[in-house]
């Protein structure tokens, strides 16, 4: 009992910094003065991606090297090192360590639609800010937070601990929408002072619960294989049920990424100073959190509904939701605000997705093998879930090309959303039919 009080609580209070995290680097990088929501797609595509699968790499390399628990206490420090390092030093050198003459002849030489690969360098260390927050739910979250649960709870204790897990996510995205403002100034600066110091004690605090944790565990918690990156990337192209899997993953988060762009364009033109669109974005957080909390009540309640009927949930929500959001941007019909729709969307999707979304992936894992779990997790959570974001990037910069603004994109976006949906549903009944036959 303590041991699963001790595990939720971590769960809290990494998915806490997460969410500060996801909205602080937006922040950083959107309302730059020569940036915008262009930027994002390029950012993902140029940064993220590549960033993304070297950090994954040297998880992989590191985790057949040293022990569990050293590794996932060097990502933590390394992660908090770096945003400490940011708001000490980059960011208030300012424009000394931007290359501003650089952007300005490489701005000139590419189409206009292309200005926010041009902001992605200009403003450099944001954007590797950027990167570096996105790490922290890669690797620190994603790949070794819920490796240490799957290795730690075995599968009928897992069915009834993990919604408990997911709730603890769920309400540290209401307290981080309760605590961002408390934490805001007017100043951007001294905003951007009291997250960092928050985010490091935080950090001090989930080292400290590890431990104990770690300490709980009879057997000391490592990875059972010896495999590296390329090989454990190529037996998921093996096995058809992780193939889907990987889909299910990369599909829903090619879906939420498309929708997030034009979204936050429109959250940027009403939103434009760095302080008011951190806050506007927190208190969506905070919506998220209280949706997904009852979410996750409800789950815990009915767990007897069978896992293909909680999976197709999400992208039924995350479909519907986006019909209300884009019709109106494609018709220009003014009556309802693009903003509250679209803020709707992402409550509703972000909602099922931290919730029934996880719940039923991390229960799809369960019936693996030992050995595969963890490859699995680095394969599908760590590189599928970017790719899914990088691909929605390379959709953006390619149609950038010809319309120059991110909500002339809309029309396009719609489209790959109704055939992605279509995709992820089939791939998550073939994933359903193979547990149905695996019990």
């Amino acid at each position: 009992m303590k041991r699963s009080t001790s595990l939720i609580t971590l769960c809290f209070l990494i998915c806490l910094n997460y969410y500060i995290l996801r909205n602080l680097k937006d922040s950083l990088v959107l309302t730059e003065a020569l940036s915008g929501t262009e930027a994002i797609p390029f950012l993902k595509t140029w940064a993220l991606i590549p960033g993304t699968i070297f950090f994954v790499a040297l998880t992989v390399w590191l985790s057949n090297r040293i022990k569990f628990s050293t590794l996932f206490l060097l990502a933590i420090s390394f992660c908090t090192s770096f945003y400490a390092l940011f708001t000490f030093f980059l960011y208030p050198l300012g424009d000394s360590l931007l290359p501003h003459a650089f952007a300005d002849r490489l701005q000139s030489s590419l189409p206009d639609g292309w200005i926010g690969f041009v902001s992605m360098i200009r403003y450099w260390p944001s954007s590797l800010f950027y990167v570096m927050a996105e790490i922290w739910t890669i690797i620190i979250w994603y790949i070794l937070f819920t490796g240490f649960a799957n290795e730690i709870l075995k599968a009928p204790e897992a069915k009834i601990q993990y919604p408990w897990i997911i709730l603890a996510g769920n309400l540290s995205a209401f307290t981080a929408g309760i605590m961002v403002p408390m934490l805001t100034s007017p100043n951007w600066d001294t905003t951007l002072t009291n997250l960092t110091t928050f985010l490091i004690l935080t950090a001090i605090i989930i080292g400290v619960v590890f431990v104990k944790i770690e300490k709980s565990v009879k057997q000391p918690i490592s990875h059972p294989y010896k495999m590296s990156f390329s090989e454990s990337f190529k037996s998921i192209f093996k096995s058809r049920y992780l193939l889907c899997l990987a889909f299910m993953v990369f599909g829903f988060n090619l879906l939420i990424n498309l929708t997030e762009v034009v979204w936050k364009d429109e959250v940027l033109k009403v939103f434009p100073h760095p302080s008011d669109y951190n806050v506007y974005m927190n208190k969506i957080t905070g919506f998220i959190g209280i949706l997904s909390a009852g979410i996750m009540i409800l789950i815990i309640r009915l767990q007897r509904m069978d896992w293909i009927s909680w999976a197709l949930v999400t992208p039924a929500v995350t479909l519907g939701s986006a019909l209300i959001f884009f019709l109106p941007l494609m018709f220009s019909l003014s009556i309802i605000p693009p903003l509250l729709m679209g803020s709707l969307h992402v409550i509703l999707s972000r909602s099922t997705r931290y919730t029934l979304f996880d719940y039923t992936k991390e229960l799809a894992l369960i019936p693996l093998p030992s050995d595969q779990k963890f490859k699995a997790k680095t394969q599908i959570d760590g590189v599928g879930s970017r790719l899914g974001k990088g691909v929605s990037s390379g959709v953006f910069q390619g149609t950038l090309l010809f319309v120059p603004t991110i909500s002339a994109c809309a029309p396009v976006i719609f489209g790959l959303i109704v055939a992605i949906t279509v995709l992820s549903v089939m791939s998550i009944r073939l994933i359903g039919r193979e547990m149905e036959t695996a019990k």
